[in-house]
């Protein structure tokens, strides 16, 4: 399996995973971190990092770890201050949960479409995928309440997507 290929359904996923794409300063992001990880891809939305010399061709097939998901410090606060209808607990409990099972049902299938097979344990030959969506704001959010109501945004919100 080659680093292209998976760069490729990495990329590609986030793209289509993300609520609203923030735009990058090039100027803001270092060329290399310091953990030693080389910027490969830098555009509008997607900003990409890599161990150099990674050979990844050992692997044959890959585990899909289950997303966590956090939303932005603060978020239920601010949502609360301006919403009629009230986050409370249990509805940020229900977006993070429909949300990691959304991004698992989309990955595998883009890494099933690329020809990857897909593992549930550990192993040699297994790439271990660990997803994790911080800094989720969701804009309008689907909150329960005894009446019917709408709500309507410029923008569905905006999530940052790191994958290990």
């Amino acid at each position: 399996m080659g680093f292209q290929k998976i760069s490729a359904a990495v990329a590609g996923l986030t793209v289509s995973l993300l609520l609203s794409t923030a735009s990058f300063a090039a100027d803001n992001y270092p060329s290399v971190t310091e953990e030693g990880l080389e910027k490969i891809k830098d555009t509008g939305g997607t900003l990409v990092y890599a161990k150099p010399d990674v050979d990844l061709s050992v692997y044959d097939r890959v585990w899909l770890v289950d997303a966590t998901v956090a939303f932005k410090k603060n978020w239920q606060r601010d949502q609360n201050r301006a919403q009629p209808f009230k986050v409370n607990t249990r509805d940020m409990d229900r977006i993070k949960e429909d949300l990691a099972g959304l991004f698992k049902e989309v990955f595998t299938g883009k890494l099933t479409e690329g020809g990857y097979q897909l593992a549930t344990e550990t192993g040699e030959d297994v790439l271990v995928v660990r997803p994790a969506i911080v800094n989720l704001d969701v804009q309008a959010p689907d909150v329960s309440s005894a009446s019917r109501s709408y709500q309507l945004a410029e923008s569905a919100g905006e999530m940052t997507l790191y994958v290990e």
